[in-house]
């Protein structure tokens, strides 16, 4: 019996999980379809309710066989997670992986934040009015970054980011200070009241 008969003969219109015991309940039946749902909407012998109550089983059942399959998923993904971590570790170490010079910040964390915890940040308009001050770099033209990273580097000599920042301009005197921004396709750093080069 197809389904589409099934809701025409009994005006039903069951879940897919209760439809799968409903066919296969009348395919172990003698009755023929017309017979058969007739005794199905009557609940002739409490038959509607056994076969609710064996899609309540079904479905209970398949409840418990998806949880445990979710929980044998995640353990075996933190379980790969564990190994792809101890692998790119011992790879790292292979490639003898250290700090890089002369490309990210020129100034290190550990100074910003001691800057930083001294000196309230300045508004993007105040730090491109000191840069312009400073440096004579056209105000329309400066962009203020408020990022840096620092970067290490392997046996090979192939750079990757070690670490990212945010940071915001803070001037605490003329040889206390830090801005990052760009002017065109130029980055620079103000560190300490010296203008640098910042490379990525």
């Amino acid at each position: 019996m197809m389904i589409s008969e099934f809701k025409t003969l009994t005006g039903i219109h069951p879940s897919w999980l209760l439809w799968t015991v409903i066919n296969r309940t009348y395919e172990e039946s003698a009755l023929d379809k017309h017979e058969w749902c007739k005794a199905y909407v009557e609940n002739k012998n409490g038959m509607a309710g056994m076969i609710a109550r064996l899609a309540d089983t079904e479905y209970e059942r398949a409840v418990r066989n998806h949880e445990i399959e979710l929980k044998n998923a995640r353990s075996e993904i933190a379980h790969l997670r564990e190994q792809l971590e101890k692998t790119k570790a011992q790879l790292d170490r292979e490639l003898e992986w250290h700090p890089a010079t002369g490309i990210g910040t020129n100034m290190t964390e550990h100074d910003y934040q001691l800057l930083a915890d001294d000196t309230a940040p300045m508004s993007e308009l105040d730090a491109i009015r000191r840069i312009h001050q400073e440096c004579r770099f056209d105000m329309a033209h400066i962009k203020i970054v408020t990022t840096v990273s620092t970067y290490e580097v392997n046996k090979h000599h192939e750079c990757r980011v070690s670490k990212t920042f945010a940071r915001q301009p803070v001037w605490a005197s003329s040889d206390w200070n830090y801005i990052r921004f760009n002017v065109g396709a130029l980055q620079w750093e103000i560190v300490n009241g010296e203008l640098m080069p910042y490379c990525d």
